[in-house]
């Protein structure tokens, strides 16, 4: 029978997914990851993933590389693999820092504020323009920031659900 030494959970709206470390019978260990989603019927569909320990260190490496690529790519996701259970606090950039990251990003063909901090005025900018019915890359275009950007901002403030972004016109 195969023993689970250890279980944690992330959670996202529509989905859960299982870490879990298991040894077998032969004493080897391995993790499997469980998907539980549920379905437009309302039951709940699994999936499973296992890694086993000849493939753990290959699996981990591969993970590590994606994850630093997808930060270099997005400036809104950090990746520390020292210590990625934490959020990372930032210091203030002082103006002149911030009127470079800009000048950067235009050169660079991404909005101007692309992973500058929000400001409060920003977030309040968000939910005034999104109430008075301004599409989201409007919003974008307004702010200077990506599309991406506005959308998660109004999903943290409540104003946009994960299942309706497909019928918000963008």
């Amino acid at each position: 029978m195969n023993e689970q030494l250890f279980s944690t959970k992330v959670s996202s709206n529509a989905r859960d997914y299982f870490f879990d470390v298991k040894q077998c019978q032969n004493g080897s260990y391995y993790l499997a990851i469980n998907e539980s989603r549920k379905s437009e019927d309302g039951n709940s569909k699994r999936q499973c993933v296992l890694i086993f320990n000849n493939l753990l260190n290959d699996f981990a490496a591969a993970f590590a590389q994606s994850m630093q690529k997808i930060s270099n790519l997005d400036s809104t996701i950090v990746w520390d693999p020292r210590n990625n259970t934490k959020k990372r606090r930032f210091r203030d950039k002082t103006p002149a820092e911030i009127k470079h990251e800009q000048m950067l990003n235009k050169r660079n063909g991404r909005p101007k504020n692309s992973g500058l901090r929000w400001s409060d005025e920003d977030r309040m900018k968000v939910t005034e323009f999104f109430k008075q019915g301004e599409a989201v890359a409007a919003i974008a275009a307004n702010l200077h920031r990506s599309v991406p950007s506005i959308t998660a901002e109004l999903m943290k403030q409540g104003l946009l659900e994960e299942h309706s972004l497909s019928s918000k016109p963008f």
